[in-house]
């Protein structure tokens, strides 16, 4: 039977079965000679046989079949592709967000030139309303403002409300952030005046001189006309900022005309 193989090639003890062919008598000289001669084959092919490849010489080889003319076209096709993905990105947001712009720009128009016309009618009413109500209390009679009443709240702001706290930066620069916050406060401050008359007009009781309610009654009305002096001269105010954004926003639909 042959002996083992090493590396596909037969063992020491086939290589001595191959030399020494069929069985002999047993010389001692024949014997060592067969045997030297198997080794003398056995290194001849252990010498020939192949040799697995080192490490350093397989990375090699495979560096040198590497295109790198191939590599860089690979790396800037995705680079591109990267790239173009990006810009269109950034171009979808840009447009997003302008036609938020637009929209929210063309309900504050609206919005705030309502209030421009409404404040300033306000004005106009106080105008002379106040000067009656000042006449009378020179006149030493209490004026009658039983009847006033303002249902808050009275003023809808949804537009102005959504740019103020929706962290709206994004979308318009102070410009347009700044005196719009500022109109806003200038609602509040009306709507707490407002509520100040609507109290005085609960507490209102009709008195005249030595009436036991009189002296009260009189510095209610007097409280009165102050508070009308205040809604006067803040709905003016409003009046005028209200012209002032408008100036900035543009009047109602005139985004739509730009774009036509």
């Amino acid at each position: 039977m042959a002996g083992p193989r090493f590396g596909g090639r037969p063992g020491i003890a086939g290589v001595v079965a191959r030399v020494r062919g069929p069985p002999v008598a047993a010389q001692p000289g024949a014997f060592l000679c067969q045997w030297a001669t198997a080794g003398l084959y056995f290194a001849r092919e252990l010498n020939t046989a192949p040799q697995p490849m080192p490490r350093l010489a397989r990375l090699q080889r495979h560096l040198s079949e590497i295109n790198p003319v191939a590599i860089a076209i690979e790396l800037a096709i995705v680079f591109l592709g990267v790239y173009l993905a990006f810009v269109f990105s950034q171009s979808q947001e840009t447009r997003r967000l302008e036609a938020k712009r637009q929209t929210v720009i063309e309900l504050l128009a609206n919005q705030v030139t309502r209030y421009q016309q409404l404040f300033a009618g306000f004005t106009l009413y106080h105008d002379g309303l106040n000067e009656e109500v000042l006449l009378e209390l020179r006149s030493g009679q209490v004026p009658d403002f039983g009847d006033v009443i303002y249902v808050a709240p009275q003023y809808p702001s949804d537009a102005i409300d959504y740019v103020l706290t929706n962290q709206s930066l994004d979308v318009f620069d102070l410009e347009l952030y700044v005196p719009l916050a500022s109109f806003a406060h200038r609602i509040q401050q009306l709507m707490t005046v407002e509520a100040e008359l609507t109290a005085l007009g609960n507490r209102y009781v009709s008195a005249d001189r030595g009436d036991p309610l009189y002296a009260e009654q009189f510095q209610l009305g007097v409280r009165y006309h102050r508070f009308m002096e205040s809604r006067r001269t803040i709905t003016a105010d409003l009046a005028e900022k209200a012209g002032e954004l408008i100036g900035l926003l543009g009047p109602p639909g005139a985004g739509d005309d730009s774009e036509n």
